[in-house]
């Protein structure tokens, strides 16, 4: 103990060289060679994916970002692991995220699920609160929408975790189908209200038309996509021709007494909805406010493709009155 190292000696022999030495360097260097090609892949692919995702600046610094500040944040627990438990294993569990991480951003259809992917693991929206667990309460809710004669030959769909699948066949050319809130519009304070129910009942011109577009927009959602992205989507899509404009007479019904539509006023009123182009003005109708006799639903959207008016009736899809003074 006299606080002095042992003597060692210095001019002994040296330790023998690992055998495989020159092959442990080269796996380290192409470890090290994938991680720098995915940086340049993901530089020069930054233009295209403005265009393919819609990604804003924000978002684009995010993409590129996201791997970095992951590596950043786990390097001294990483190399506590490889001290712990051996450096070939640490290496292989990284290389292994990192390949896992790669193919969801591969194919990646929303800037949500890309930035997810190079962060090396995806954190999805949980949207079990959405679902309705017994599907056959889900077509009576849907058909609840329009009165019997027309929702008991109407086609009904009910949601799944990757959009809106057919579960009844109709006759008549009608679509029944029970709405989320993330089927509205992106500005509606309610948007991601998982207890938010909306039967609606679409007529033959809107289930060609309309309800398209709104099942793809909650596909997307159920993707992983921003509301941002829904809506600078949307508008790609309305000007490229891949969505149609509201055919002449598209409307559907919602007159479910059933319906969650606020949770202050749940089922609201019963009332008719109107689609058409844009370029025909809310004006034209004298649609305004939530009082008027025709309402502007698309108010709170001015740049939306679509306009859409309502027009609230006075009895709900089973003959009772909304109002106990409006009588039939």
């Amino acid at each position: 103990m006299h606080g002095r190292p042992a003597h060692q000696d210095l001019d002994g022999p040296a330790a023998p060289s690992h055998p495989h030495r020159w092959h442990i360097l080269g796996v380290l260097v192409m470890a090290l060679l994938v991680t720098s090609i995915d940086h340049t892949i993901i530089n020069v692919a930054l233009p295209q994916m403005v265009s393919d995702l819609d990604a804003s600046a924000a978002q684009l610094q995010w993409i590129v970002a996201a791997y970095t500040v992951v590596f950043a944040g786990l390097l001294l627990t990483a190399g506590s692991l490889g001290d712990r438990f051996g450096r070939r294993h640490a290496l292989a569990a990284g290389l292994a995220t990192f390949t896992a991480g790669s193919v969801v951003s591969a194919l990646a259809t929303s800037t949500t699920l890309l930035i997810a992917g190079r962060a090396g693991a995806q954190q999805p929206t949980d949207f079990t609160p959405y679902l309705m667990a017994d599907r056959a309460a889900e077509v009576a809710l849907a058909r609840t929408a329009a009165p019997p004669e027309v929702s008991d030959s109407a086609a009904v769909l009910v949601m799944t975790r990757t959009g809106f699948v057919e579960a009844a066949r109709g006759t008549n050319g009608f679509t029944c189908v029970v709405l989320r809130s993330f089927s509205g519009s992106v500005n509606d304070p309610g948007f991601w209200n998982p207890r938010v129910r909306a039967p609606h009942c679409f007529n033959p011109p809107a289930a060609r038309t309309v309800l398209p577009v709104m099942l793809k927009r909650a596909e997307w959602i159920l993707a992983g996509a921003y509301p941002a992205e829904i809506e600078a989507r949307t508008r790609r899509e309305y000007t490229g021709g891949a969505f149609a404009k509201p055919a002449p007479g598209a409307m559907a019904y919602m007159l479910s007494p059933r319906a969650h539509l606020l949770d202050a006023d749940p089922p609201w009123l019963p009332h008719l909805m109107f689609y058409f182009d844009r370029s025909f003005p809310a004006a034209a109708w004298g649609a305004g406010g939530m009082t008027s006799p025709i309402i502007n639903g698309s108010a709170g959207e001015p740049d939306a493709p679509v306009l859409t008016l309502l027009i609230p009736v006075r009895q709900w899809s089973d003959g009772t009155p909304a109002l106990p003074e409006a009588g039939q």
